[in-house]
C-alpha cells in the first residue's frame, strides 16, 4: 500500500521511465486465463489465513492486448467454513526492461460474516526486481479505519526452464494502531508447477500469528481459456 506520497513518487517514476525508455506495450494479445490450485496453508502477508490448515484455490482473468485485466480469485478457509472471494480490475503495460501495474481490490467473504475491504495498489519492477505498495481505501468492518498500507519489494530470478527462485520482504503499517506495523521475510522456490514457500514474521509490538515461521507447499496449474 501506499500513502499519497507514495503514490505520486510512482508517478513521477512511471513519467520519467516513459519518457526515457521505448514505448510500453500490455499484454500483447487478448486473453481468458485460469488457474487452480492447492496449498498446505493460505498464507497472506506473513499471515495464515486458515489456521495452519490447507486451501484450494482458483482464478479467472480476462485482459485485453492494450494492458486492461479484470479478474476474479478465491480461496477456502482451511477449517472455516466458508471461502474469500477478491474481485480486481487494473492496467499493466512494460517494455523490455521496465514494467508497472495499477489497480484497485475488493475482498470479500460470502457465507461468512465477515467485513470485506478494498485497496489500491501499484508496483513498478525492473531486471527482477518488483516493488509497490497497497493501501486501504474502504473497510466494513465497525470503527475501522482506513489507510493501512503494505509496502513491499522482492526479486525473482528464473533458474532454468522449469525452476526458479524468489524473495519477498514486505512491511504493514497499521492505520488504527499508529506506530505498529511487522515486517515480513518470505522465500519461495519452483519447479514447475510446485511452489515451495518459507515465510517468516518479525513482530513488533503485534501479536498476529500463530507461529512466527511457516513452511508450506503449493501445486498450481494454468489455463488459456482462448487456445
Amino acid at each position: 500500500m501506499k500513502k499519497k506520497l507514495l503514490l505520486a513518487s510512482i508517478t513521477i517514476a512511471i513519467s520519467t521511465a516513459i519518457a526515457s525508455t521505448p514505448a510500453f506495450s500490455g499484454g500483447g494479445k487478448d486473453e481468458i486465463t485460469a488457474n487452480v490450485s492447492m496449498a498446505s496453508n493460505y498464507v497472506w502477508r506473513g499471515i495464515t489465513q486458515t489456521n495452519n490448515h490447507a486451501a484450494v484455490q482458483g482464478g479467472l482473468e480476462i485482459s485485453d492486448k492494450l494492458g486492461f485485466y479484470v479478474g476474479s480469485w478465491g480461496s477456502t478457509l482451511g477449517d472455516i467454513k466458508g471461502y474469500e472471494q477478491d474481485l480486481y480490475l487494473g492496467f499493466s503495460a512494460e517494455t523490455s526492461s521496465f514494467g508497472y501495474d495499477v489497480g484497485y481490490i475488493y475482498y470479500v467473504y460470502p457465507i461468512l460474516k465477515l467485513a470485506g475491504s478494498s485497496e489500491v495498489y501499484a508496483n513498478v519492477s525492473f531486471a527482477g526486481i518488483t516493488t509497490g505498495a497497497n493501501i486501504s481505501i474502504s473497510e466494513e468492518a465497525h470503527n475501522s479505519k482506513t489507510g493501512d498500507v503494505y509496502a513491499f519489494a522482492s526479486y525473482d530470478k528464473e533458474l532454468t526452464d522449469t525452476t526458479s527462485f524468489g524473495l519477498t520482504i514486505g512491511n504493514k503499517t497499521s492505520a488504527e494502531l499508529v506506530g505498529q506495523s511487522y515486517t515480513h521475510l518470505q522465500a519461495r522456490f519452483a519447479v514447475s508447477n510446485i511452489t515451495f514457500y518459507y515465510d517468516k514474521l518479525q513482530e513488533s509490538k503485534l501479536s498476529l500469528n500463530r507461529d512466527n515461521l511457516i513452511l508450506s507447499i503449493s501445486y498450481s496449474h494454468d489455463l488459456d481459456l482462448l487456445k
